[in-house]
């Protein structure tokens, strides 16, 4: 393995993550990056005509003009694009879409990056949005952002803490068909919003978007472990329609599997259906006692609910891990917390969750003993987290329920997630008849 310079920890090597295009199979993409001295590797996300089909690991090679020889060679053995079950042709005219970013200005820089990326978007029109989520906003802050942007860009105010109640806010204000979130510590690609939206265009009963997160840089031990050990943010790189009415009876844990569905750094709804189920429950997510479990409760109600969410892994966005072993270990814990937090919301929500929730238990702790993270699909591959992270999870599992409590009195007016609309909530759910437009 050649460091180049860079420092070998516990066969660690500082890494930079890049995309490479594929067109009619010819590299299409200058692999001229600057690589600096101690990078040692790279992680390289491959397209083949636009469609993402896989991650390559290489090695830094001392001669540069070795590096396409050597990613032609590794990417001969990825998969064919799987083709999406909904389609790919350009529509007439695309919708106006809000994008919404809650934040605290807590990471000024990585906000910077965030909103300058939205500027690139290759999106008719598109609404940024962003939302103070602090007590006291700040002009200043304000202003800030605003000059990255170079146009006018809206920023509301919500005093109320929490992710959930900033993103309630933004769908309150919306006068649009979609709304997309993001986060302030990612970059999306410039297609991202075109990708993301193109899965509602022909099929009503798509409620939810989701899209594929990559790693902006693991330049630490610590964001490679979360790659490594727990899948990053990204599951899969074949596009999916998860169906209420048709459900996936592969996965002994649906519809209450977490990760199966997406993540809320790259998330997109349908404006009248998240209305229609409430938006988020404001006791759950970062900012609030239970620290997250938001994204994925309202994912199982969109599914109970007989809508569809797709999975367009073309809608790529890169994800700023925490690079700090502290930061790695507290952000360990709070997904623990808040998937406690989020089963225990809808065990208080409504009887036909709990026989839902129990039933699916023992395969539950089965998959979080096999895999040491709770996610099928890293059960199989033989990827274990290390005992001190697992134990790290656990802990914040068993605060979980307590501190959902005490959200809950910080929160009183927070909604429940919606009961299920299902007589039985041991049956996969039959899709309801509605009347939705199509976009």
């Amino acid at each position: 393995m050649s460091a180049r310079g860079g420092k070998l920890i516990d066969g660690w090597l500082p890494t930079k993550v890049i995309i490479a295009d594929f067109v009619d199979g010819l590299l299409i993409t200058d692999l001229g990056v600057e690589i600096s001295p101690e990078v040692g590797r790279l992680e390289v996300l491959v397209r083949r005509d636009g469609r993402p089909v896989g991650m390559v690991s290489l090695d830094v090679p001392e001669e540069p003009t070795a590096l396409a020889r050597d990613l032609v060679a590794a990417a001969a053995h990825l998969p064919a694009a799987v083709a999406a079950p909904w389609p790919r042709d350009e529509p007439a005219a695309w919708p106006k879409v809000t994008v919404a970013i809650p934040t605290v200005f807590g990471r000024m820089e990585m906000l910077c990056l965030a909103v300058a990326s939205l500027v690139r978007l290759d999106y008719p029109e598109f609404d940024i949005v962003l939302v103070d989520n602090r007590p006291i906003p700040r002009e200043e802050d304000h202003a800030r952002v605003r000059g990255v942007a170079g146009f006018p860009i809206e920023i509301l105010h919500e005093p109320e803490r929490g992710i959930s109640a900033a993103r309630n806010r933004a769908l309150s204000q919306t006068r649009d068909p979609y709304i997309a979130f993001t986060d302030d510590d990612v970059q999306v690609e410039p297609d991202w919003l075109r990708q993301i939206v193109r899965p509602f265009l022909d099929d009503a009963s798509v409620a939810c978007v989701s899209g594929l997160v990559i790693p902006t840089e693991l330049s630490s031990p610590e964001q490679s472990q979360f790659e490594h050990f727990y899948g990053g943010f990204h599951r899969t790189f074949a596009p999916i329609l998860h169906s209420g009415a048709h459900p996936d009876l592969s996965d002994p844990l649906f519809p209450y599997a977490p990760g199966r569905f997406g993540a809320g750094n790259n998330m997109a709804f349908r404006v009248s259906a998240l209305n229609e189920l409430g938006g988020f429950d404001t006791s759950l997510g970062t900012g609030t006692p239970s620290r997250g479990g938001e994204d994925i409760a309202s994912f199982i109600a969109i599914v109970l609910a007989g809508y569809s969410i797709a999975f367009e892994p073309s809608a790529v966005i890169h994800h700023s891990h925490r690079g700090t072993n502290e930061e790695f270990r507290h952000q360990v814990f709070s997904y623990g917390v808040g998937l406690a937090a989020m089963y225990t919301s809808l065990l208080m929500a409504d009887r036909r969750h709990r026989r839902g929730i129990l039933e699916r238990l023992p395969n539950a702790v089965r998959l979080f003993v096999r895999s040491g993270n709770g996610t099928i699909q890293k059960s199989g591959s033989g990827v274990k987290a290390p005992a001190l992270l697992r134990a790290r999870q656990a802990a914040g599992i068993v605060a979980g329920p307590a501190l959902y409590l005490r959200s809950r009195r910080q929160h009183p007016r927070s909604p429940h997630p919606l009961s299920p609309p299902w007589g039985d909530a041991a049956t996969p759910p039959e899709a309801r008849s509605r009347s939705l437009k199509k976009a």
